[in-house]
């Protein structure tokens, strides 16, 4: 079974993730801080890392410096709020730098779940970005 760490603020997101990748067969962890996060990572808890840019920008940015920093190849997902045009730009840069893909909230389930099977069908340090708006 395929187990995703999800790392975002909002509870309401955290969930309807969750949801969503739960009813297609994945195992679905929530974690409070990058912290959190990397020890999981570390100990070889998941097979995919979900984590909001916005909120945690710089807070994610060490994270995902952390990470690799470690030598661990876990695809990572950035979701990013999609406001302001900066904002988003920032986004994308972090993303081309540190993750997998980058999906622009809101998204629809289905965008989710095909952004995420995407990602784990690709062999680490191989993925090329894919940005889904």
């Amino acid at each position: 079974m395929t187990r995703v760490l999800i790392l975002e603020p909002c509870p309401r997101t955290c969930r309807s993730i969750a949801r969503v990748l739960t009813d297609s067969g994945m195992e679905c962890v929530i974690v409070l801080t990058s912290g959190d996060a990397l020890e999981r990572l570390a100990r070889g808890e998941a097979d995919l890392l979900i984590m909001d840019v916005d909120l945690f920008r710089t807070e994610t940015n060490l994270c995902l410096e952390e990470l690799r920093q470690r030598g661990l190849e876990i695809p990572v997902l950035l979701l990013s709020g999609g406001h302001p045009r900066d904002s988003e730009r920032d986004a994308c840069a972090m993303a081309c730098r540190w993750a997998d893909a980058l999906l622009i909230k809101p998204f629809e389930s289905d965008d989710l779940l095909s952004t995420v099977r995407s990602i784990l069908s690709t062999a680490p340090g191989s993925a090329h970005l894919q940005v889904t708006a």
